[in-house]
């Protein structure tokens, strides 16, 4: 064998072993991450355990409260969530049959209905920060508990994009 072909077949066995570095760490972040997120979730059970609201509600209620004149399409709430058109239409109606929000036409476009928060809403969200800290699971000031949910979300995507990714990795190592 050359010289020339015995570095390519070095570099190729070095390229193998930097693939397999990076799908280590891609692995030991994706472990982290997932250990954060459980700890988080674990933190939002704990304060929404004894009222009639799942995570997810909790964050469409929350995702609504930031919006201005507290409102968006279905669809916006999926994107922003990380939810099907499907699940989070269904999501909307149960908060709709709470009275913790309504139905409403876009007055842009009457074809659209838009989901809107209702004070009964506002006033849910606002009660279970509350009931946070009367719980002793207060969060630092720099961080809320819709924050705490949303970090939540974005890590559970994160994970899965790793997890592919790392798998990407072996099968072209």
């Amino acid at each position: 064998m050359d010289r020339r072909a015995k570095e390519q077949q070095q570099g190729s066995h070095e390229h193998g072993a930097g693939s397999q570095a990076s799908v280590d760490a891609i692995l030991a972040v994706a472990r982290g991450l997932r250990v954060c997120q459980i700890q988080m979730v674990a933190v939002l059970n704990a304060v929404l355990r004894h009222s009639d609201i799942t995570i997810m509600q909790f964050l469409v209620l929350s995702s609504l409260k930031d919006r201005p004149l507290c409102q968006a399409t279905p669809s916006e709430l999926a994107r922003e969530n990380g939810e099907t058109a499907s699940n989070m239409t269904r999501i909307c109606n149960t908060l709709v049959a709470k009275d913790w929000a309504k139905r409403v036409r876009s007055s842009a476009d009457r074809r659209e209905v838009n989901v809107s928060l209702t004070d009964a809403g506002i006033h849910a969200v606002e009660e279970l920060a509350v009931r946070a800290c009367s719980r002793g699971l207060c969060l630092p000031t720099t961080i809320d508990i819709k924050e705490v949910a949303e970090i939540s979300q974005a890590l559970v995507r994160l994970e899965v994009v790793l997890t592919q990714d790392s798998a990407k990795l072996v099968a072209t190592g």
